[in-house]
């Protein structure tokens, strides 16, 4: 088989449902190798019809995009490099599916400033919490040591939703917005269970409100909490309303004002993490 099957002028016509046309370069690259023409050639076509693509896909830009890029990249390589591709029903979807998990692997650690492999364990925990949870449960999140004052304040009480609309407007939301997203949550939190899990939420929410998808699923977070970090829903519930006035919830909330800031998660530890100072008088 000639190396002439693959040039990059024709890969140009090339699509990603050429499953036999992708067999039949694999079987010339297992002659040639990768530094042969084909085997270029192909990863070229990869990085700027497959990756790339992807990567935009999902808004990342920058050193961020260029990470994601990279990490695509070498996944499909990996799994091009695999025998089993070879007698795949759908190569070209296979070669898709892994490179779109780790394009979002990155994009999720980017969000929750951890790795890609934690950052899925993050998006299980809120996806659970999206299908599992109700407002009117929020309430049962404490344990018997605070149920005495949490019992007579349900979560759906106008006056939690009103508190977090509270700290929503403190950073910069439109006071009616910051209405309507809240109440979108909890109605999505009332509803019955969703198979969707909270990226769908977000995006339905985020299209019947106008606001990008990110956003609403900040202030998700925000609601929820992620593991190790307890969400404001509950915090109020527990602690009551000073908890607005804690610098790492208002720094969780602030982060759902602006795309270039980090996920609530992060940014209120990094607001936990600053040491406290505590003022002295001098006395002579």
């Amino acid at each position: 088989m000639g190396t002439a099957l693959i040039q990059c002028s024709r890969w140009s016509a090339t699509t990603l449902r050429d499953h036999q046309r992708l067999r039949d370069a694999l079987a010339v690259i297992d002659e040639e190798g990768w530094n042969g023409p084909t085997g270029e050639a192909l990863l070229r076509f990869v990085r700027r019809d497959l990756v790339r693509p992807l990567v935009r896909m999902h808004g990342l830009q920058g050193p961020r995009g260029a990470q994601a890029e990279a990490t695509g990249w070498e996944q499909a390589w990996i799994e091009l490099a695999d025998p089993k591709l070879r007698t795949a029903h759908s190569p070209w979807a296979v070669v898709w599916t892994r490179v779109r998990r780790a394009v979002i692997g990155e994009w999720l650690g980017g969000e929750y400033c951890v790795s890609p492999r934690r950052a899925w364990e993050v998006r299980e925990h809120l996806d659970r919490s999206l299908r599992e949870s109700s407002w009117k449960g929020l309430e049962s999140l404490a344990d018997d040591h605070h149920a005495a004052r949490t019992a007579g304040a349900s979560a759906t009480d106008p006056r939690l939703t009103t508190a977090v609309v509270r700290v929503l407007v403190r950073v910069g939301w439109d006071a009616a917005l910051a209405a309507d997203v809240v109440d979108a949550v909890v109605d999505r939190l009332s509803g019955p269970p969703s198979r969707s899990g909270a990226r769908n939420g977000a995006r339905a929410i985020g299209r019947e409100l106008g606001i990008p998808q990110w956003q609403v699923h900040r202030v998700m977070v925000l609601i929820l909490g992620a593991p190790g970090w307890t969400g404001v829903a509950e915090r109020i519930a527990v602690e009551g309303h000073r908890v607005l006035d804690d610098r790492a919830i208002v720094s969780a909330a602030r982060s759902t004002m602006h795309a270039w800031h980090k996920s609530p998660v992060y940014e209120a530890r990094a607001v936990e993490r600053q040491p406290t100072y505590s003022a002295h008088r001098c006395t002579s």
